[in-house]
């Protein structure tokens, strides 16, 4: 019901939402590097193991290439 509100009210309510969803989203990024320093330890910044990194290689090119999967699975699908 909120949800078809804001589009009932228009593109511009939608684009003042999602602005200040935005501005939200980088509050909360900014806070959680904030608050997580105290935590960092530079020796393990340091460190690779290149045996281990392959694992991270799917999720890594997953995670900034999704959305260019999402229309190719919909036109696909139907």
């Amino acid at each position: 019901a909120l949800l078809g509100l804001f589009i009932y009210l228009g593109t511009n309510s939608i684009d003042q939402i999602n602005k200040l969803m935005m501005v939200g989203l980088i509050l909360s990024y900014v806070a959680l590097v904030i608050f997580s320093l105290p935590y960092v330890q530079g020796k393990n910044l340091t460190f690779v193991n290149w045996k281990e990194a392959w694992f991270i290689i799917p999720p890594f090119v997953i995670s900034f290439g999704f959305h260019n999967l999402i229309p190719s699975l919909g036109n696909y699908l139907k």
